[in-house]
């Protein structure tokens, strides 16, 4: 996928998530296909995560410590957060994002402490777990 490509996919996965009626957190859901509530906790948390390794590119930094998005899943106040709360989070994230693969040269490159990413490849997979998880919910 080229960069455009990638945009376009993030801003229609983006979306369809931003338009998703609020739901409550389900504490018996084990996986993200139970719970919308779920699966944007999961997806803000990637995006938390990785976001990072985004900037960290763009600043052409030589290499960065990123936290884990279980880590980042797995806390309290993530557990705990309302659906206005996270769609923001995820949202502004988002936006992030998405300035930084339009400003960003779109090879540079970036290695954290098991992989090397650049802007594209970070991208695809953020657009490509996105879309995972949508097609769990059925909305693509």
């Amino acid at each position: 996928m080229t960069a455009d490509q990638l945009q376009t996919q993030l801003q229609r996965n983006s979306s369809i998530i931003e338009q998703l009626p609020p739901a409550p957190p389900k504490p018996s859901a084990k996986f993200c296909k139970e719970s919308t509530h779920r699966m944007l906790r999961h997806l803000t948390a990637c995006q938390s995560a990785w976001l990072p390794i985004m900037k960290g590119i763009s600043l052409a930094e030589p290499k960065i410590i990123a936290e884990h998005p279980v880590k980042l899943f797995n806390r309290k106040s993530m557990e705990s957060a309302e659906w206005s709360t996270l769609i923001d989070l995820f949202s502004n994230q988002r936006q992030e994002w998405e300035k930084i693969l339009e400003t960003a040269d779109p090879l540079a490159t970036i290695k954290t402490q098991t992989k090397s990413y650049t802007v594209l490849s970070l991208t695809r997979r953020l657009v490509l777990h996105k879309s995972m998880h949508l097609a769990e919910h059925n909305l693509l």
